[in-house]
C-alpha cells in the first residue's frame, strides 16, 4: 500500500467500530508543567503532573532496582489504566497478584497472562535497571530523573499488537485488536515512561531510550481517535528540563518524536497539544528527534518540504469547528496561558492564542519570581481564580462556587436506562405525539463548552517532583553539602483533585510507597486510602466551596508544612546513614587490599555487609518512615476534616460557635447574582391545583389587580395605589377569615369575587382574570419613582385596625389563608419585593 494512502487509512479507521481501540481510560487529558533549575527557589528542577482520569488506578507504587541475567527478556502488555493497571510479581507491592487478590476480594478474578494481562510482545532486558516510583505513568527514578505526562492530538494513529494466542480482530475483553501491515505497535507512553526511568540516568538518556525503543518497536496512543493519538512528556533531572512529543509513524510500526530543552531559568507547560514547533537538528544541546521525522512528514503528505520544518504544524491534530470537542482552544490553550500568566504576568499574554497551534504563545517563559514548593502546588490547584474565566463564579458554579464541570455525555438512553429513569432521557408522548426530552446528544455537547480547570474533579493523582541531581555524580551543592538522588529527588504526591487534597513528600529512595497512597480502588470506600479521604472532602466541600475553601486551605498548609519539617529532618539523618555506609565501604576496600589471608577476606565481606546495612538500606528505611508518617498523618487529618466539614456546613447553614452554651447557626444564603439568575426576585404564580373542602378552586379565583401609572392616578383623583393595596390586602384577608370561620370555601370565594369586582370597578382600576396556567395579568409600571417610594399602606378596620405603616416598595400577598393570617398577626406583608429602580412595581393578590 502506498505510504500516503496508508497514512490516510490510519486516519480514517477510527470511524470503523471493528477497528476500535481503547485502553479503558475514561475522561482523561492531563496537565504537565516543568520548571528549570535556575527558575526554582531550591535549585531543583520541578516536573509536575495531574492525572485527570475518571476511572484510573490511582495507587502509587515503588518498582525496585533490579539486576537481570544475560538474555533476559522484558514482558510488554497492552496499556491498561483501570484497576488493576498491572499484575506481575517483582514489579512492586501494588502490582503483586497477592495484593490484588486481597484488596479486590470477590470483585473479579484477574490473572497474570490472561485477558488484559496477556503479553503482546517482549524486548531484551538490560543488565541493571533503576528503582522508580510510578502510578499510571512513571514518575521519578533513583537517578533523579522525573517525568509528567499529557495526551495530545496527532494526525497519525497507531494500534497495539494483538496478544499472543489471540486471533487478530478478536479480544478477550471489550477491546478490538487490529492487524496492520506493520503488525502493530508494541509501546504506549505509559510503558515508554517506565522503560525510560528503568534505563535512563539523566533526562537526556531517558529521552533517547524512549525514542529509540519507540522507533524500533512501534508506538500507539491512548485510543483510536486523532484527539488521543499523540503524547507529550516533561522530563527533567537535576540539571536539565526537556519537552518530549511523540506519535506513531505512517507505517503503524514505528514512531516519530522530537524533544526540546527548556532554558534553565524558564517554566513550560503542556496541556493536551504538541508545543514543539521548529526543530533545529544542528543544535544538539537543545534539540533531539527521530531520524525519520522529516521523511515521514514528506511521505505522508503532512509537509511540502518548503520553509523551516515545524513539528506541531506537521503532526499535531488541529480540531475544526465541527470536531472541536473536547480539544477546543479553551480546553487546552487556557491552561497553558494560565500557568505562563501566573509565572510571568508582566508579559500580559492573551487568554486566547492566535491559532489552534498556540501561535502567539512562547514555548516557555521566565518567571518573575522563583518557583518554590508552595507555588508549584498552588498551580496544580488552580481554577482560574480572579480572572474572567474563574470557575468558582457564574451560574455554572451554582450559588456556592462549585468549580467542577462534569464531562459531557449522551443522555438519550435508548429504552430503559439511567437518564430515562432520572427524567432526562427521551420520553414518548405530549400533545403533538412527538418525543418530549430533556436529553443531550453528543452533537449538542459539541456546540457548547465549559472552561476546563487545572485542578479537575476527575484527577486520580497529582504530584510535583523535585530533583537536585543524579546520584551517579553525587555532586556537592553550593553549600558544600553532598547531594544524593535517593534523598534529594522528592515527589510531593496526592490522590484526587489537588484543590481538595494534601500533598505528602515521598523521596524516591523509599523501599515502598506509603500505604495510604498505595491502597484503594473505585469500587468501594476504603478508610485506609488517601484517595477516598480526599474525594469525600472534595465532594462535600465543593458543595459550599466559597465558604469551605478557607477551611481546606488551612488544613493543607498545616499538613504540608508538617511534611516539609519531617522531610528536612529525615533528609539529614538519611545523608548521615549514606555517609557512614561510604566510610565503611572504603574501610572494607582498604582491608581487602592490605591482606591476603582468609581471615582478612572474611573481615572484608563482613565490613561490606555492614556498609550495606548502614548505607543505602538504612537511608531507604529512614526515608520510608518519613514518607509513611507524613502520609498517615495527612490521611488522619483529612478524615477528621471531612467529618468536621460535614458538621459545620450542611442544610444551608454554618456552625461557628461550637463552644458556646447554645449553638447559633449562620445561614449560608445565596448570592444576589445567583438569586437574580434563578428568578428569585421575579416570582411567578405556582401551578394551579385543587385542595380539600376548605380550599376553593384557585383557578376560578385569580384576580390580578395592577396599579395605574402614577400620573393617571393623580389626574383621576380617585384612589392612590396605596389605597388599592389596602383594599386588596383587606379582601385577601377577608377570604382567609371566611375560609376559616364562615363556612364552605366556595361560597366565601364567590362573595369575595363579586366584592372584588365591584370594588375594583368603583375605584377605576383595570382588571384582568385568567383561569389556570401561570398568569401574570394586570402588571403595569409605576413610572413615578417618588410616588412609589412614598406609598402608604392603611390596614383596613375590618382587620381590627386603623393601624398603618409606611411601605416604600410594592406589596406581594400570596398563599391563601396562611399568608393572610400572617398579615393579620404581624401587620406586615407576607413577602416584599425589594426596591429596584429599573423594575416594574405593582400590587398583586393571589388566594
Amino acid at each position: 500500500m502506498p505510504a500516503k494512502l496508508l497514512s490516510l487509512w490510519l486516519l480514517a479507521i477510527s470511524a470503523a467500530p471493528s477497528f476500535a481501540w481503547s485502553n479503558g481510560r475514561h475522561g482523561d487529558a492531563c496537565t504537565a508543567i516543568v520548571v528549570g533549575k535556575d527558575a526554582s527557589a531550591t535549585g531543583a528542577t520541578i516536573a509536575s503532573h495531574t492525572d485527570d482520569c475518571l476511572n484510573c488506578d490511582w495507587r502509587l507504587n515503588k518498582v525496585p532496582a533490579k539486576t537481570h541475567p544475560k538474555g533476559a527478556m522484558r514482558r510488554i502488555r497492552a496499556a491498561r489504566f483501570a484497576y488493576p493497571r498491572c499484575l506481575e510479581e517483582g514489579r512492586g507491592l501494588a502490582c503483586s497478584p497477592s495484593t490484588i487478590e486481597a484488596e479486590a476480594g470477590d470483585l473479579h478474578q484477574w490473572k497474570d497472562g490472561e485477558g488484559w494481562f496477556a503479553d503482546i510482545g517482549s524486548i531484551p532486558e538490560v543488565e541493571r535497571t533503576f528503582g522508580y516510583l510510578e502510578s499510571s505513568y512513571a514518575i521519578a527514578n533513583e537517578a533523579g530523573v522525573t517525568m509528567g505526562e499529557t495526551t495530545c492530538g496527532a494526525k497519525l494513529i497507531g494500534y497495539p499488537k494483538a496478544p499472543s494466542g489471540h486471533p487478530i480482530g478478536l479480544s478477550p475483553t471489550a477491546l478490538k485488536w487490529i492487524d496492520n501491515p506493520a503488525g502493530g505497535a508494541l509501546l504506549d507512553i505509559s510503558e515508554l515512561s517506565r522503560l525510560g526511568l528503568e534505563r535512563g540516568a539523566t533526562a537526556r538518556e531517558a529521552i533517547k531510550v524512549m525514542g529509540g525503543l519507540a522507533e524500533a518497536h512501534g508506538f500507539y496512543g491512548a485510543d483510536d481517535t486523532p484527539g488521543e493519538a499523540g503524547e507529550a512528556l516533561v522530563v527533567a533531572d537535576g540539571n536539565e528540563a526537556w519537552l518530549f512529543n511523540i506519535l506513531c509513524d505512517d507505517s503503524g510500526g514505528s514512531a516519530v518524536w522530537a524533544a526540546q530543552r527548556v532554558p534553565d531559568d524558564h517554566v513550560a507547560v503542556v496541556a493536551n497539544q504538541f508545543t514543539i514547533r521548529k526543530v533545529d537538528l544542528g543544535d544538539e544541546e537543545n534539540f533531539m528527534a527521530s531520524k525519520n521525522m522529516v521523511e515521514v512528514a514528506l511521505r505522508a503528505g503532512l509537509w511540502d518540504g518548503k520553509g523551516e520544518f515545524d513539528f506541531a504544524a506537521a503532526f499535531a491534530w488541529v480540531p475544526t469547528s465541527e470536531t472541536s470537542f473536547p480539544y477546543t482552544l479553551t480546553y487546552a490553550a487556557r491552561r497553558m496561558w494560565r500557568i505562563m500568566d501566573l509565572a510571568a504576568p508582566a508579559l500580559k499574554l492573551p487568554p486566547y492564542p492566535d491559532s489552534a497551534l498556540f501561535d502567539g504563545y512562547p514555548i516557555s517563559v521566565k518567571p518573575e519570581a522563583l518557583v518554590g514548593r508552595e507555588e508549584a502546588l498552588s498551580w496544580l490547584r488552580d481554577h482560574y481564580e480572579d480572572t474572567p474565566y474563574d470557575m468558582t463564579k457564574g451560574l455554572a458554579a451554582g450559588p456556592y462556587g462549585d468549580p467542577a464541570r462534569y464531562d459531557g455525555a449522551d443522555t438519550t438512553d435508548a429504552g430503559e436506562g439511567l437518564y430515562k429513569d432520572a427524567g432526562l432521557g427521551w420520553l414518548e408522548g405530549g400533545e403533538t405525539g412527538r418525543p418530549v426530552t430533556d436529553a443531550v446528544t453528543m452533537d449538542d455537547n459539541r456546540k457548547g463548552k465549559f472552561e476546563r480547570a487545572i485542578s479537575c474533579f476527575r484527577t486520580a493523582h497529582s504530584f510535583a517532583a523535585f530533583s537536585l541531581g543524579s546520584s551517579a555524580a553525587a555532586a556537592a551543592g553550593s553549600d558544600g553539602e553532598k547531594k544524593n538522588a535517593l534523598v534529594d529527588t522528592v515527589v510531593w504526591f496526592s490522590n484526587y483533585a489537588p484543590h481538595a487534597s494534601a500533598f505528602s513528600p515521598v523521596p524516591v529512595g523509599v523501599p515502598e510507597a506509603p500505604a495510604p497512597f498505595g491502597t484503594g480502588l473505585h469500587h468501594r470506600v476504603d478508610v485506609k486510602s488517601a484517595y477516598w479521604a480526599h474525594a469525600l472532602v472534595g465532594n462535600w466541600a465543593d458543595r459550599f466551596h466559597i465558604f469551605t475553601r478557607g477551611d481546606v486551605r488551612q488544613a493543607q498548609r498545616k499538613a504540608e508544612s508538617r511534611g516539609e519539617a519531617a522531610l528536612l529532618e529525615g533528609r539529614r539523618t538519611a545523608l548521615e546513614a549514606l555517609e557512614l555506609g561510604e566510610l565503611l565501604a572504603a574501610g572494607a576496600a582498604l582491608k581487602g587490599a592490605e591482606a591476603d589471608a582468609p581471615e582478612a577476606a572474611q573481615e572484608k565481606a563482613g565490613a561490606e555487609s555492614l556498609a550495606g546495612r548502614g548505607g543505602a538500606r538504612e537511608a531507604a528505611e529512614i526515608l520510608g518512615a518519613v514518607a509513611q508518617a507524613s502520609a498517615a498523618a495527612n490521611l488522619a487529618d483529612w478524615w477528621a476534616l471531612f467529618w468536621a466539614l460535614a458538621a459545620k456546613y450542611k442544610d444551608g447553614q454554618r456552625l461557628d460557635d461550637l463552644g458556646a452554651e447554645t449553638l447559633t447557626p449562620t445561614k449560608l444564603w445565596y448570592p444576589r447574582s445567583w438569586l437574580e439568575e434563578a428568578g428569585y426576585f421575579r416570582p411567578e404564580l405556582p401551578p394551579w391545583g385543587t385542595g380539600g373542602p376548605d380550599h376553593p378552586d384557585k383557578g376560578a379565583l385569580l384576580e390580578a389587580v395592577s396599579v395605574p401609572p402614577a400620573e393617571a392616578a393623580q389626574s383621576s383623583g380617585l384612589v392612590s395605589w396605596s389605597h388599592a393595596a389596602a383594599l386588596v390586602v383587606g379582601l385577601a384577608a377577608g377570604l382567609a377569615l371566611a375560609a376559616l370561620f364562615a363556612g364552605p370555601g366556595k361560597q366565601a370565594a364567590s362573595q369575595l369575587r363579586q366584592s372584588l369586582r365591584r370594588t375594583g370597578e368603583g375605584a377605576g382600576l383595570p382588571l384582568a382574570s385568567r383561569r389556570g396556567g401561570r398568569a401574570r395579568a394586570g402588571y403595569e409600571t409605576i413610572d413615578d419613582e417618588a410616588a412609589a417610594s412614598s406609598a402608604h399602606v392603611q390596614i383596613p378596620s375590618v382587620l381590627g385596625g386603623g393601624a398603618s405603616f409606611d411601605k416604600p416598595d410594592a406589596v406581594l400577598v400570596q398563599g391563601g389563608v396562611s399568608s393572610a393570617v400572617q398579615y393579620i398577626n404581624d401587620f406586615k406583608p407576607a413577602a416584599v419585593l425589594p426596591k429596584r429602580p429599573a423594575s416594574p412595581r405593582a400590587v398583586r393578590t393571589m388566594v
